[in-house]
């Protein structure tokens, strides 16, 4: 029998107004970075490339989020969502037409995931809209 180790919190309140809102649209910096960094490492980019490419792509779709103003959380989840949809669609769209002519089995798969993740980028874009 495993013993269950107790997690106590201590949440404040009465904290000041996030600094990172526009990145989760939270009231709490915690939860607005998480959900950066989830959404960051959820980009299908090489993590083999340089650093400074990845830091690029990382910046650019952060000032994305920042640009769509997220609200409140749930509208954080929608865009991080959203991002993450339009950036696999765009890099299955990139492999499918990389694909050799002569494979063309391999070309179809990946421009029928790319137009399934862009109707994805489609509903939630229309998710948001509704939200708001």
């Amino acid at each position: 029998m495993t013993k269950k180790t107790a997690i106590q919190l201590k949440l404040d309140p009465n904290k000041p107004e996030s600094k990172f809102k526009l990145l989760g649209g939270g009231k709490m910096d915690e939860w607005n970075k998480r959900l950066s960094d989830i959404t960051v490492n959820a980009l299908p980019i090489a993590h083999s490339k340089n650093k400074d490419a990845i830091t690029e792509a990382c910046l650019a779709v952060s000032y994305g989020v920042m640009d769509m103003a997220p609200t409140d959380p749930v509208e954080g989840i929608l865009i991080a969502q959203l991002m993450a949809a339009n950036e696999a669609a765009l890099a299955m769209y990139q492999k499918g037409w990389s694909q050799p002519p002569e494979f063309f089995e391999a070309r179809t798969k990946y421009l029928q995931l790319a137009d399934k993740a862009t109707r994805t980028v489609v509903m939630l874009t229309e998710r948001i809209d509704h939200h708001r």
